[in-house]
């Protein structure tokens, strides 16, 4: 199951190197909002984020998710969308992102999340 949040603040920009490839940023109220949206069901990790922006299948983004009160990143690194959930009745629209080429910081916290929490 796929959690679904509410809460989080994305945005997309082009990276300011001039690379092309999206940054997502989301900033979390707190780290238990983090952990809603994380999603165990993507092999080696991702991520439900809800937007009404979705972007395409197949997109390669640079990832950048914070704690809203302290803006220090939680994870940090790359990844790609590999579902599109349309809005509907029935649930909100976003997109999951699965994680690649985390930093080690980011490593090491997925390896908690999937031991203590999930």
């Amino acid at each position: 199951m796929i959690a679904q949040i509410s809460t989080n603040v994305l945005k997309y920009q082009q990276d300011p190197k001039g690379a092309r490839e999206v940054v997502v940023s989301a900033a979390f109220n707190d780290f238990d909002e983090f952990l809603i949206s994380y999603t165990n069901d993507v092999p080696g990790g991702g991520l439900f984020v809800q937007t009404k922006d979705a972007l395409p299948l197949g997109t390669k983004v640079r990832l950048y998710f914070t704690l809203k009160s302290s803006r220090v990143p939680i994870l940090e690194g790359y990844g790609e969308v590999i579902s599109v959930e349309r809005e509907d009745q029935e649930s909100v629209g976003g997109m999951v992102v699965k994680f690649f080429d985390l930093s080690e910081k980011s490593k090491a916290l997925i390896s908690r999340l999937v031991s203590n929490f999930l």
